[in-house]
């Protein structure tokens, strides 16, 4: 079961046994052309391989959706200068609008965004704002428990985090204490 913010229905937080469609409520609906923006393997990590099982889930559910990788590609981000993580990630957002752009015309009617909170919050707003000026639901599914560090430090990186979750229709947030955080925002 979800805990929902019943004010404004904008924040989800997982239960304790996660968030769950039973088959006979996905069969009796019709569901939306999705456009998933998340890094896939390699480089293996959290969101790469919650990304690889929804991937293989929606694969086998018989449903339509694009993926856009947002993984930054050969090496990790970490083991970069701070101007070659520049150049990657304008790349990387040059590539992933591009790639939405044709996602909409494919017929996505939502995109799904996962962050990890960090620089790569640049490309999730692009995302958004493109997203939105073509009709789009946009879900920002935040996975990273650091979320109540980030908002008490109030930096640029805060800031950021907050304005892309704005621009979304829902976020998910990945536990209790980042939804304690989100609440009052949403």
């Amino acid at each position: 079961m979800s805990h929902i913010d019943a004010r404004s229905s904008r924040v989800i937080c997982p239960g304790p046994h996660g968030c769950h469609i039973h088959e006979a409520e996905l069969a009796s609906r019709s569901v939306p052309r999705v456009c998933l923006v998340a890094p896939f393997p390699p480089p293996y990590g959290g969101i790469a391989h919650w990304s690889r099982l929804v991937v293989g889930e929606l694969t086998a559910r018989g449903l339509d959706f694009d993926m856009i990788d947002s993984s930054p590609g050969g090496r990790l981000g970490f083991d970069r200068n701070v101007a070659q993580r520049i150049t990657v990630g304008a790349r990387s957002i040059f590539r992933s609008l591009r790639e939405l752009r044709q996602s909409i015309r494919r017929g996505s009617k939502v995109v799904h965004v996962t962050t990890s909170g960090g620089l790569g919050t640049v490309r999730d707003i692009l995302l958004f704002r493109v997203a939105a000026r073509n009709g789009l639901s946009r879900v920002y599914h935040i996975h990273c428990g650091r979320v109540p560090d980030i908002e008490s430090a109030g930096t640029l990186q805060w800031r950021l985090l907050k304005h892309a979750m704005l621009l979304s229709t829902v976020t998910l947030a990945i536990d209790n204490s980042t939804f304690r955080v989100l609440e009052p925002l949403l």
